[in-house]
């Protein structure tokens, strides 16, 4: 792992022993690499000598008052070489000068440059010599390694290492034996035949030699043989640095190791042979005998191909026409030789060739059958399938099974007698075409034969056929064989389809088959097959003229004529089928429509059929035109739609359709059910007592309360929640105090926001002060009361009962309760202030009695039905008890959608509220009121008589009416 910084650089040198190197850049600035090819390797050395040659010279030059011990110091290389047994790293191996590209491509050298990026894979082949420059920090990770075709240049490398006296990283004589001995080390017999072979036996003669020189300068130097390998430092020459693994000459006195080359050629000369030989010995890790048996055993595996070459042209020389066996059997023996064979590959191919030929030939040989058996139930049945319709039959017969052509079946057979090979299966194609041929000339004479065929001639004819089919091969008398067949099971098939009821579709199907089998054309029964259908076809264009649009003018009487004649003329089957699905679908709706009328005769209204099923019948029924009945119902529905419309003009929804009505009748009645209810009574509590829970201060001073999180919301067990607002509902969203009844209005209610009523100071509820309208969620009228009960009472005429009618009458029925209901309080109110003795005690009634009036005032305004009398006269008891209002209220008959609000100018003075504003007085509309406190109320004169925007209660028979 090296770590580069800006313009750090490594100087030219080689790797280790000549290996590969692989460089991985992990992160970092980009790294320039320049490299050496191998071819100028020996240019690139002796280029490194001069280089160092000069600088030494330069060196000398310039330190010449320098001593001889400096002079050497510099230049340990030379004092290394001379005086001492171990050398510096030689300048070729680790250099420490950076020569330029310029520089090298002057001397005839090529230097290649490259960008090596992050996450990029830079391989260094062997002899290449590099260097780089780091354009900033980075990090790469680089390993060695080394393949079978690196130990030639690994040698060359041993053979440098050993010329500069450099220590080797291990010994490579010692590799090449582990590569050739040991079988535990996974490599193939022909990389080690190939690559380790030829470097076993250098080894050898370079052993032989050594040997025999010593045996002839030195013979009484005294052999010793090591059975196990010792220590690597053991085999290590002192002088060349060179692992002397296989022999080497020790001095057993001294304890020196020499490489026989060097003894023979520097320590041996100068012994005394008699005397000081006797202290060296000359030490085998392996006997002569040994290594020859050792290269013996890889070159003898490299005679195997011979044989097998040998095998193979003796067999293609004495056997033309081989047999595929032999064949095979012979590549199988080259295969289990992990030698490269060329001729084996030419073999591999032509039995390729021949197998394919083989599958096709056992293809051609498979017997087919079918049986016949089968096919004589299902034509019986008639039921043919699609693979014995004659002529069309040019695909398979036999289902998914590929049935073999004739022509592909002799194209086979020829293949077979030009074929270079002999296999069983060529005997068998001849063998099988002989009995085809027979079987050919059988059938034309059976089908040459111009006997009448009858039905007691069809076992014989499916025999043949069975046996026909099981060659395999596409024949064309099997063909005619089996339209023979077929004409005659159709002549059967047809005879009984005449005396019964068939589809036209079936009738159309068997005259198809019998022409594709061949039948005359002027033959009796396919003729009367043919009138059978031309009448079939004029009857299915009547059906279909009708069912293909139903709105065309159509009576059961119809339907049953064509139901009838399909009973003996033939049609298809689908359209039959339609007509009996309409016939069933008018026989279902003929009783329900006399069901509906049946019940729409009972007194009660209630048990008369609902408006939306008996619409729901007559859509679904599909039947426009029809007979008794339909029409008085679709009479009685436009009634029941013509009573919706008048409901949707008393609530101010003329406009709208007829769905929007069941929508808003149920809106009523959910509002009305809340504020009609008995259970909401007025429950005496003090004055300014606040009712709501959590407010604090802040929310008091801005008239304003926001209720607060879930989890305080929690009521007693068993006590129903606190009701307020016009709504009457639980406290909810932003809600705002009437600063003089206090009672808890919502915002979303009044439409009314906080910056609004803190800029306004005040805030007065529609009930203290009645100029102002209370805004709905909707755009509706409130009708009264008796409109609602008339409307409700013209219900009981109508032939269906409409679906909001039980809506209405729950609505009534709340209404008229609530109403009674306040008879009574009101009657006690009366009866309280007859019972007070002087003005005092009445005025004193009256006013403990305000609270109660306002709460059930409140409660009408709420509601979507408005009660006249009562909204008035609780109006204005409550401004004669608290008149916030400079005048009365007027009478109101009906409330008005709100679309325009009535101006209402602002709170002027504290005392009195906002001032009542003529309609008419445009100029004193305050729009910001307007949009908060709107007033769209009916006003009546003093006199009972109505002014723009009133209508009394009697008008609801002119609204009928129109």
């Amino acid at each position: 792992m090296s770590i580069g910084m800006l313009f750090s650089t490594q100087c030219w040198g080689i790797q280790d022993h000549f290996t590969y190197e692989a460089q991985h850049h992990v992160f970092g600035d980009t790294i320039t690499r320049y490299s050496i090819p191998e071819e100028d390797f020996d240019k690139y050395q002796e280029l490194l000598e001069k280089v160092v040659d000069q600088d030494k010279k330069r060196d000398d030059g310039e330190s010449t008052s320098t001593s001889q011990e400096n002079t050497n110091a510099g230049f340990a290389y030379d004092a290394f070489r001379n005086n001492h047994n171990e050398m510096p790293i030689n300048p070729l191996l680790e250099s420490n000068k950076f020569i330029t590209p310029q520089t090298l491509k002057e001397n005839g050298i090529k230097c290649f440059a490259l960008d090596h990026h992050p996450g990029q894979l830079v391989v260094t082949f062997p002899k290449a010599v590099t260097s780089h420059i780091s354009h900033g920090f980075n990090l790469t990770e680089r390993v060695q390694f080394a393949t079978y075709d690196w130990l030639k240049d690994g040698k060359d490398s041993f053979a440098l290492y050993k010329r500069l006296r450099q220590l080797p990283a291990f010994s490579f004589d010692k590799m090449i034996l582990n590569m050739a001995t040991n079988n535990s080390i996974t490599i193939s017999e022909a990389n080690r035949t190939k690559y380790v072979a030829p470097l076993i036996k250098e080894l050898c003669e370079e052993q032989k030699i050594y040997r025999d020189q010593m045996n002839k300068n030195y013979p009484d130097l005294k052999i010793e043989i090591e059975t196990s390998d010792v220590e690597d430092t053991d085999y290590l020459c002192d002088f060349t640095k060179v692992y002397s693994y296989i022999s080497r000459v020790v001095n057993k006195k001294s304890g020196s190791v020499y490489s026989p080359e060097y003894f023979l050629n520097n320590i041996g000369p100068s012994l005394n042979k008699a005397k000081e030989l006797s202290s060296y010995r000359f030490v085998f890790r392996y006997e002569e005998t040994a290594l020859k048996n050792i290269y013996d055993q890889i070159t003898q595996k490299t005679q195997k191909p011979c044989i097998w070459d040998d095998k193979y042209q003796k067999l293609l020389k004495e056997t033309p026409r081989p047999e595929l066996k032999t064949l095979k059997a012979l590549l199988n023996e080259g295969e289990s030789s992990s030698y490269y064979i060329s001729d084996m590959g030419t073999l591999k191919s032509f039995i390729l060739m021949a197998d394919y030929w083989v599958k096709s030939a056992h293809e051609a040989l498979s017997e087919n059958s079918r049986k016949w058996s089968s096919i004589l139930e299902n034509d019986n049945n008639g039921k043919n399938s699609d693979d014995t319709n004659g002529d069309n039959n040019d695909g398979p017969i036999h289902g998914t099974e590929r049935v073999m052509s004739i022509q592909e079946f002799q194209a086979l057979l020829d293949q077979s007698y030009k074929l270079p090979f002999v296999c069983p299966e060529m005997g068998k194609l001849t063998e099988k075409a002989q009995n085809i041929l027979n079987y050919q000339v059988q059938i034309r004479k059976v089908i040459a034969d111009e006997t009448p065929k009858s039905v007691n001639d069809l076992e014989q004819y499916k025999a043949w056929v069975a046996d026909g089919e099981t060659f395999g091969v596409e024949l064309l008398e099997i063909k005619q064989l089996k339209r023979l067949i077929f004409r005659i099971l159709w002549n059967e098939r047809a005879k009984t389809q005449c005396e019964k009821y068939v589809s036209l579709d079936q009738i159309i199907k068997l005259i198809q088959e019998g022409l594709e089998a061949g039948v005359d054309s002027n033959d009796p029964i396919l003729k009367g097959l043919m009138i059978k259908r031309d009448s079939g076809h004029s009857l299915e264009d009547k059906a279909k003229y009708f069912l293909t649009d139903e709105r065309r003018l159509m009576f059961i009487s119809d339907i049953d004529s064509l139901i009838a004649e399909a009973t003996f003329q033939p049609v298809v089957s689908e359209t039959l089928e339609r007509l009996k699905d309409l016939k069933a679908r008018y026989d279902i709706t003929k009783n329900q429509i006399n069901d509906i009328i049946e019940k729409s005769r009972h007194e009660n209204i209630s048990h008369r059929p609902g408006y939306t099923r008996v619409k729901n019948i007559i859509n679904s029924s599909g039947l426009v035109h029809c007979e008794s009945g339909v029409s008085s119902v679709k009479k009685g529905l436009k009634g029941v739609e013509d009573w919706m419309r008048i409901g949707k003009r008393i609530f101010g929804k003329g406009n709208a359709s007829l769905n929007v009505l069941h929508t808003r009748i149920q809106s009523v009645y959910k509002r009305c059910r809340t504020s009609f209810s008995l259970e909401d009574t007025f429950k005496e509590t003090p004055l300014f007592e606040n009712r709501l829970k959590g407010i604090n201060n802040e929310a008091v001073e801005t008239h304003a309360l926001t209720p607060p999180p879930p989890s305080q919301e929690v009521e007693p067990s068993g006590i129903q929640p606190s009701l307020f607002c016009l709504c009457r509902m639980p406290e909810c969203g932003l809600m705002f105090e009437c600063d003089n009844c206090h009672e808890w209005y919502h915002a979303k209610c009044l439409k009314l926001n906080r910056a609004k009523v803190k800029a306004d100071g005040k805030f007065f509820c529609p009930i203290c002060d009645w100029r102002l309208a209370s805004i709905r969620d909707h755009e509706s009228c409130r009708p009264p009361l008796e409109d609602l009960i008339s409307w409700e009472e013209m219900a009981h005429e109508l032939m269906l009962c409409p679906d909001e009618l039980f809506a209405i009458q729950g609505v009534i029925k709340d209404a008229v309760e609530f109403r009674t209901y306040l008879d009574r309080i009101m009657a006690d109110y009366n009866r309280r202030q007859l019972t007070a003795k002087t003005s005092d005690d009445i005025e004193n009634t009256k006013r403990a009695e305000l609270a109660r009036l306002r709460h059930y005032l409140r409660k009408i305004e709420g509601a979507d039905i408005l009660l006249v009398q009562e909204t008035n006269q609780l109006r204005l008891m409550v401004h004669q008890l608290d008149p916030i209002a400079p005048i009365p209220p007027k009478a109101v008959y009906v409330m008005q959608p709100i679309r325009k609000a009535w101006g209402v100018k602002n709170v002027s003075n504290e005392h009195l509220g906002p001032e009542f504003v003529s309609p008419d007085d445009n100029s004193n509309i305050d729009p910001m009121m307007t949009s908060s406190h709107q007033v769209n109320l009916a006003h009546a004169d003093e006199n009972g008589g109505s002014q723009t925007g009133g209508r009394e209660p009697s008008t609801i028979r002119s609204l009928l009416n129109d």
